[in-house]
C-alpha cells in the first residue's frame, strides 16, 4: 500500500488507473510474472475509469486476513472450463486445458486416498503437484 501512496503523491494528476498500469508494467518486467502481464493481459487492451480502478485497487489491497475469497461450498469448475474455451490462442500458448473430473478422481482415488488412510491424516489438504490452476476437486478430501 505504501508504494501506491508514494506513487500518487509523486504524481498528483494520476489516479488508481495509472497506479495499476504502473504496477502491472513492473510485474510484466519480472521473470516470474512477465507472461501473466504481457500484451495478452486485458489490462493493456481495456482502459477502465479512475473510479473503477480505485475499486479494483481497494479490492486488491484487502489482502489476507481481511477477507478471504475462498469458499468451500463454491464450485468454480465452470469458470476454469470457460477460461480454457475463451481463447484458442491462450489455450495453446499457456496450456489452458482442464483435466477431466473423472481423471482427477481416479488419480486421487489411487494415490491420495490410500496415503490418507495409511498415514492416518483425516483432515489433509495438498498443493497441486502438477502446478495447475491450484483448484481442487469439489468434494473435500
Amino acid at each position: 500500500m505504501q508504494y501506491r501512496q508514494v506513487y500518487l503523491i509523486a504524481n498528483p494528476r494520476h489516479n488508481d488507473r495509472h497506479w495499476l498500469r504502473e504496477a502491472f508494467g513492473y510485474l510484466r518486467g519480472l521473470k516470474a510474472t512477465g507472461r501473466i502481464f504481457d500484451e495478452h493481459n486485458p489490462a493493456w487492451r481495456f482502459d477502465i475509469s479512475g473510479p473503477a480502478a480505485e475499486e479494483l485497487s481497494d479490492f486488491l489491497r484487502r489482502g489476507a486476513g481481511q477477507e478471504s475469497l475462498r469458499r468451500d461450498d463454491l464450485n468454480t469448475r465452470f469458470l476454469r472450463e470457460l477460461d480454457q474455451d475463451l481463447s484458442t490462442h491462450a489455450k495453446k500458448t499457456y496450456a489452458l486445458l482442464q483435466t477431466p473430473e473423472f481423471v482427477e478422481e481416479f488419480i486421487l482415488d489411487q494415490t491420495f486416498e490410500p496415503a490418507v488412510k495409511e498415514f492416518d491424516l483425516p483432515a489433509t489438504s495438498v498443493i497441486d503437484p502438477t502446478c495447475g490452476s491450484g483448484s481442487a476437486p469439489t468434494a473435500p478430501r
